[in-house]
């Protein structure tokens, strides 16, 4: 019977032994999955890193362009002679500016308006606007005056009727726009000198 009890226990030993691997010993088929799990995963990883790194690129390329897009831009001109001669408005002045994006801008224009007289002192007016592309319809508001005299010419080149006409737009399209100063004639002869403007975008 003690012999019966010595087999079954080094049965079971032998068991034992080739069913627990040894410490620090692969366990086969097993550890080659979990490392080629670890691998795939280690590489999808890295695969969403590199897509993560080309989205973070594009969104600072789009914050450039936004940024480009948003800045405060402008221009200005001056013109020193309009001799508009009929009620038909003549632009005295203009600049152009391109808007990366819709947006409102600010129109300041000034000028200086002369009687010529032939003879005895005689008054001259006209009206004077600002107009975006050749048209008011950008503005929402009138911008016109009317410098000149009421009787009697009081002006020479070197002393003019200052005025100026200002005004901020509504929202414009993208793109680029003109935006002038424009007078016309309406008693006597008149002409407007040093014609200025500038345009500034200031808003969305």
């Amino acid at each position: 019977m003690k012999n019966r009890y010595v087999v079954l226990i080094g049965s079971m030993a032998l068991a034992a032994a080739v069913a627990v691997p040894a410490l620090g010993q692969s366990s086969g088929p097993t550890a080659t999955s979990a490392a080629s799990a670890k691998k795939i995963a280690n590489q999808a990883k890295k695969t969403a890193n590199k897509a993560q790194s080309t989205a973070n690129a594009a969104q600072s390329t789009a914050n450039a362009a936004q940024s480009t897009a948003n800045a405060i831009t402008g221009s200005s001109a001056y013109n020193g002679d309009c001799d508009p001669n009929s009620a038909t408005f003549l632009d005295c002045v203009g600049v152009t500016l391109t808007l990366g994006q819709p947006g409102r801008v600010l129109v300041n224009a000034s000028g200086g308006q002369v009687s010529i007289s032939a003879a005895a002192p005689t008054a001259a007016d006209g009206d004077c606007r600002l107009e975006v592309d050749d048209s008011t319809a950008g503005i929402p508001h009138s911008t016109t005056n009317q410098p000149g005299e009421a009787t009697t010419d009081n002006t020479t080149p070197t002393a003019e009727n200052g005025f100026a006409n200002t005004a901020v737009t509504s929202v414009l399209p993208a793109g680029a726009h003109t935006f002038e100063l424009s007078c016309n004639e309406g008693v006597g002869d008149q002409v407007i000198e040093d014609s200025m403007i500038s345009a500034v975008r200031i808003s969305g």
